[in-house]
C-alpha cells in the first residue's frame, strides 16, 4: 500500500482526493496546513506528498523548500497542487519556481482526479519497480544499478564503488558472496585484497543499516563472506 501525505486548507479538497485514492489501494493522510504537513511529512515519511501553494501563514513554497532541506523528508516527491497552474501564465511561472525548488510534478487543481492519479503514478513508477527488502519494522529499497537506496523512506547515495558491490549482493541475494567473488567486482584479478570489500561494505553498511553493530541488511557469514537479506 502507497502512503501518501495531502497538504492542502482546504479540507473538502482534501477529502475528495481521500474518497478517491484510498480505494485503489493508497493510505492518504490529511494536514490542513503547512506546519501540520511537515510535523506529518516527518512522522510518517509517506511515499508522495501533494501539496497545495496557496495556504496562510505558510504557504507552499515554504514548506517545499523546508520538506527539502529536512533530511528525513528530502526524497519524498512532492507534486504542486494549484489553480494558477490551470492558467497558461500560471503555469508557468509555478513550474519556473516549483521545480526550481525541488518539486516533482506541478498539477492544476481543475485537471480533475483521474488526471492527479495519473501523475502521482507516474511519479511512484521508479519507487514501484525497485526491489524491495523488509526487515521487522524496516525497509530497504533498491533503486537502478543500486547507486541510490531507500532506508525507511530515506534516500541514500552510494559511490561506484559501494553500489557494484551492492548490486552483486543483490544480484545474489539471499546466498553467501564471498570476499574473493566481491573483490572481483571491485578490481582485476590480482590486483587488490580483501581489505579493499571490508572497508567498502563497512562503508555501505554506515549508510544503510539502522544500527551499525546489529545489520540487518548485509549480513556476515563467518569465514564465508557476505549475504544480502532476503526479507520480505
Amino acid at each position: 500500500m502507497w502512503n501518501l501525505l495531502v497538504i492542502d486548507d482546504e479540507k473538502e479538497r482534501t477529502e475528495q482526493i481521500a474518497d478517491w485514492f484510498g480505494p485503489i489501494g493508497f493510505d492518504v493522510t490529511r494536514a490542513h496546513s503547512g506546519p501540520e504537513g511537515l510535523q506529518q511529512a516527518r512522522k510518517r515519511r509517506p511515499d508522495a506528498i501533494l501539496l497545495d501553494i496557496k495556504m496562510e501563514p505558510m504557504d507552499g513554497h515554504e514548506v517545499l523548500l523546508r520538506l527539502k532541506r529536512d533530511p528525513l523528508t528530502a526524497s519524498i516527491p512532492v507534486i504542486i497542487l494549484s489553480f494558477t497552474a490551470d492558467e497558461m501564465d500560471g503555469l508557468t511561472e509555478l513550474t519556473k519556481s516549483g521545480l526550481h525548488e525541488g518539486a516533482d510534478y506541478v498539477v492544476g487543481k481543475k485537471w480533475g482526479l483521474p488526471a492527479l492519479e495519473e501523475v502521482v503514478r507516474r511519479v511512484l513508477a521508479p519507487l514501484e519497480r525497485s526491489p524491495l527488502i523488509r526487515i521487522g519494522t524496516h525497509e530497504l529499497r533498491l533503486g537502478s544499478n543500486c547507486t541510490q537506496l531507500w532506508v525507511d523512506g530515506v534516500k541514500k547515495e552510494l559511490t561506484p564503488q559501494e553500489a557494484r558491490v551492492m548490486a552483486y549482493l543483490n544480484k545474489h541475494r539471499g546466498e553467501v558472496c564471498p570476499i574473493d567473488s566481491i573483490l572481483d567486482t571491485l578490481c582485476k584479478p590480482g590486483t587488490g585484497d580483501e581489505s579493499l570489500v571490508y572497508k567498502t561494505v563497512r562503508r555501505i553498511r554506515l549508510k544503510i543499516e539502522p544500527r551499525i553493530a546489529s545489520p540487518i541488511f548485509i549480513l556476515s557469514v563467518k569465514g564465508s563472506g557476505y549475504r544480502l537479506a532476503d526479507g520480505t
